[in-house]
């Protein structure tokens, strides 16, 4: 994979993104329920798609 500039604060954000839904959901619902996951899922990918390519290239072994 190749170093993407600042990965480590990419990722923390991605992973606080996912916690506040599911913060939301156990708030909501004292679980964390489908759709919220769903809703973290979509989040998730969204977010990462604005910074990590579509495809990334192979990894010469």
């Amino acid at each position: 994979m190749p170093s993407f500039h600042d990965i480590q604060d990419t990722l923390l954000i991605a992973y606080s993104i996912i916690n506040a839904i599911f913060t939301l959901s156990y708030r909501r619902h004292q679980s964390i329920t489908n759709e919220y996951i769903q809703e973290a899922n979509t989040a998730f990918i969204a977010y990462l798609r604005c910074y990590l390519p579509e495809k990334l290239p192979r990894k010469n072994r």
